[in-house]
Order: C-alpha cells, then structure tokens, then sequence
C-alpha cells in the first residue's frame, strides 16, 4: 500500500476475512479489528497499542446503507446508498464516499490514459498517488502541482494544461446523485455546528467545494469526479494548518 508498514498492516486488516479479529506482521505489530453484528460488513481496523512510529491510528470500512446504522461514527456525515472508507491519523482525519457497485474504468483504460500523459504531468500523477497513499489529499495536491506546471509557462500552454485536467475529471459526467451527496453532508455538518468559511485554498480541481470551522478545527469538503465517477472527500485537520497551506 506504501512505505508505511503500519499503513499495511491496517489494509490487511481490511482484507481479513470474518473470522479473524487481529493481523499481525513479521516485526510483531499488531492490528485489531472490531465488528458489529447489527451492520454487516462494517470494521474498524487499529493498531494496538497506538504506535508513534506512525500518524496512521486507525481505519473504517462502512458499506453503504439506506439508514444510519448504529456503528457509524457520530463525528461523519451519512451518505445513503455510498460506501464510506476513514482514514484516522494522529493529525487529522479523512473520509471518502464513493458508489461500489457503480461502473468502473478498466485498468487498461486507465494505463492508456496515464501512459498519453506529458513527462511532467506523468511524474506529477505519480508523486501525488504516492501522497494519497500516505494520507494527504489528492485532489488538492494534484491541483497544486498542475498550477506550478502551469506558472513555468514553457512546457504547455493554459489551454494545453487545462485540456489534460479535463481529461482526468470528465466533471460534465457526474451524476446529480452526487451533487446531492455533498449538498447531504454539508447540511448534516452545519446541524452539527460547523460554520462554512470562504474558501481559503483554490477550488478549481473540485466541482463542488466547501470549507467549515468549529473551534480550532477545520473540515473541507470536495467532491470529485474523477473519470467520470464520483467521489467525495472530507478532510478534517486543526484549523490554523489550513491556513497556512
């Protein structure tokens, strides 16, 4: 998964079957997995004890339902009908909802669009996949990669750059399910207290984006559509690194 080995150990613990309530790997780590019987499917997978080697605490797997089951988080928006995967870390936390049994983009589809890329673009995707693995957003980094590409001004023109990100998005395919989604989970966030603040990092990679406060917390919200599929991400964090990024 990365180069993280307390990062892999909780995606084994994903992949576990039913049966088994803890992974181990060869250095003698150990992850527990806690299920509840009345949301079939769900889990979450954690280190035990914590580890300060690592930011990576714990991970959620929800599938999707119709209604809010008793073990999902209170602290996370309910997306009917999506599935919902989250990431802990000592400094922040990410959700990402997206549709499972929606359609795919094959892997051959996808290797041949990466494989038209530019060289800069190429490594540019490449690095932020790695970032995305490591836990950070990849929407935002991949934006703010391309406007440094962007700004250099000798290796494409604005339209020719633009022309490769659309490529990525497709954003004029995007279901209206989705925009409801996010629509969905901002006004849970705002019941809950969180107060939307303009925007204070660049929108533009986002087809719908929002950013809320509560206390010394910040929360973004971006929905994507990558490929053609949705994908909606929640990005918790302390406040004052939103604003200095």
């Amino acid at each position: 998964m990365s180069g993280d080995p307390y990062l892999s150990l909780l995606g084994e613990g994903f992949l576990a079957p039913d049966t088994v309530s803890e992974v181990h790997d060869a250095e003698g780590r150990i992850a527990r997995i806690e299920r509840h019987p009345s949301y079939p499917g769900a889990k979450r997978v954690y280190l035990d004890p914590p580890a300060s080697e690592t930011p990576f605490q714990a991970r959620w797997r929800l599938p999707a339902s119709s209604t809010r089951p008793d073990f999902y988080p209170a602290e996370f928006p309910f997306i009917p009908a999506l599935l919902c995967d989250v990431i802990e870390a000592e400094d922040r936390v990410q959700a990402v909802w997206v549709d499972e049994t929606g359609p795919r983009i094959s892997s051959d589809e996808r290797k041949s669009f990466f494989s038209s890329l530019p060289p800069e673009l190429s490594e540019l995707a490449a690095s932020v996949k790695q970032s995305s693995a490591q836990g950070m957003e990849r929407a935002s980094e991949f934006a703010k990669g391309l406007k440094a590409l962007k700004d250099r001004g000798d290796i494409w023109s604005e339209g020719e750059a633009e022309g490769w990100l659309a490529g990525v998005s497709r954003r004029e395919a995007l279901e209206d399910r989705f925009i409801q989604a996010f629509e969905t989970a901002l006004g849970q966030m705002t019941e809950a207290g969180w107060v939307e603040e303009p925007a204070n990092q660049d929108p533009s990679s986002a087809v719908r984006f929002a950013y809320l406060t509560r206390g010394d917390r910040g929360r973004q919200l971006r929905l994507m559509a990558t490929f053609g599929m949705g994908t909606l991400t929640l990005t918790e964090r302390l406040k004052e690194t939103f604003d200095s990024a």
